[in-house]
């Protein structure tokens, strides 16, 4: 990585690590150290406690039977594994606080399982911490994301409420949270065979997600509204599954193992990359695990986002519309890109879309062309009207209208077919 990168994994870290770039670990849990990690669990002797008092009815209780949770005696309780194996990229604080949950839990249960289409599957693991019943809604799960239990049926129940009972579809899927990451030739990826940071391309993504524990496999391009992929495990991707259609956002989306939401890195404009989620809103009690993951790593996701998704996004430094409000430029050139990144963030949303007339009379014509290209691109008719209304120069009125009666066409680039080692085009 250079020193003007402003990659996904370098702004992350630069807030959070200290130390030289190179020497830092995108990696929560090394690969080659997942079996060593399991091999020390194994490794401990059978750990004996006194179950708390509300263990044997909960045990007893036929919710245990209904979700076919399998609560394992306490003589066969074992410590948890040291380090999570999720996959994703984190930060020495999180790793910390991952470790540290786990060096004081117990296992106490499995079950149930939970489809997906990963070959060594996916299942909640329970665990006895300092007397209270805690949840991670899949095997792979980092400690921060465990939930607090109440040991009842309604507690067993509403904690299990984040996985839905069907496959949902995107009209399941009603919230929507987007994100800037970066300009295209700025945004970086990690590489699962090297470790080290290569540019954003189809290709990386995928290998990337692969390997993070709260993503299923098999992704899907523009083409596709829906999730094109068969329900049940060993789903086989094909080229088709990643095609784009002219006119739609070109993204490449991937579901998420247990809530089962669409994550999609999108790029607008052939150079504007956002991730975004379509999302079912998560359990009240589940929003201060949000609300603490925010404070720790400065993030802005909404306290309702699935912790799966918050696990697939970790290290993705997103800025939401809030986070440029109030962004100073000093460039016309930077008013520029700001203006071209809030027309992402406002994609779908019509209310948001509107806030981009305010610049509509702006002093600065390389402004104004910005949001005219903008509002082309995005088929905003509204907008270039109000533009050719304003313009004060007569020629850029005269071409503003002409794009106004003459209308637009969809752009057909597909920038995830492009080698994205060159630059960008505008």
């Amino acid at each position: 990585m250079t020193e003007h990168t402003t990659s996904v994994a370098m702004s992350f870290y630069d807030r959070y690590d200290t130390g030289p770039p190179d020497r830092r670990e995108w990696y929560d849990f090394p690969p080659q150290f997942q079996r060593v990690a399991h091999r020390a669990a194994d490794g401990h002797e059978d750990a004996m406690t006194q179950p708390p008092q509300w263990w044997n009815a909960l045990v007893a209780d036929p919710i245990t039977r209904h979700y076919g949770i399998d609560w394992h005696d306490p003589s066969d309780w074992k410590p948890a594994v040291p380090q999570s194996w999720s996959g994703c990229m984190s930060t020495p604080r999180l790793r910390e606080r991952d470790e540290l949950d786990r060096s004081t839990a117990l296992r106490v249960g499995t079950g149930p399982a939970t489809p997906v289409r990963r070959p060594d599957g996916s299942h909640v693991e329970w665990y006895l911490q300092d007397g209270t019943l805690r949840c991670a809604l899949g095997p792979r799960y980092d400690g921060w994301l465990w939930i607090d239990v109440e040991p009842t049926a309604t507690g067993i129940t509403t904690a299990l409420d984040a996985i839905p009972a069907r496959l949902p579809t995107l009209v399941d899927l009603p919230s929507i949270h987007r994100g800037f990451i970066g300009l295209r030739p700025d945004v970086l990826v990690p590489d699962t065979t090297s470790g080290t940071f290569v540019p954003l391309s189809e290709i990386a993504l995928i290998a990337y997600f692969a390997g993070v524990g709260y993503v299923d496999l098999g992704t899907w391009g523009s083409a596709h509204l829906d999730d094109p992929y068969p329900d049940g495990p060993h789903t086989t991707a094909t080229p088709a599954h990643r095609t784009g259609r002219p006119g739609r956002i070109p993204s490449r989306t991937w579901r998420t193992a247990q809530s089962r939401s669409y994550v999609s890195i999108e790029i607008h404009n052939r150079q504007i990359v956002c991730a975004a989620v379509r999302y079912r809103p998560t359990p009240v009690h589940q929003h201060p695990i949000v609300a603490a993951f925010n404070e720790a790593t400065g993030s802005d996701h909404p306290h309702d986002l699935p912790l799966d998704v918050v696990g697939a996004l970790t290290g993705f430094d997103l800025t939401t519309k809030r986070g440029l409000e109030h962004a100073e430029t000093s460039t016309p050139e930077e008013t520029a890109t700001v203006v071209r990144i809030l027309a992402a963030l406002a994609s779908g949303d019509l209310a948001s879309a509107t806030r981009l007339r305010d610049y509509v009379d702006h002093p600065e014509p390389g402004v104004r062309l910005a949001l005219a290209g903008t509002a082309a691109w995005y088929g905003y008719r509204f907008l270039l009207d109000e533009l050719a209304h304003h313009e004060p120069d007569p020629q850029l009125r005269i071409e503003l209208e002409a794009l106004i009666i003459e209308g637009t066409r969809p752009d057909r680039h597909d920038p995830f077919d492009d080698d994205l080692t060159a630059p960008a085009t505008t």
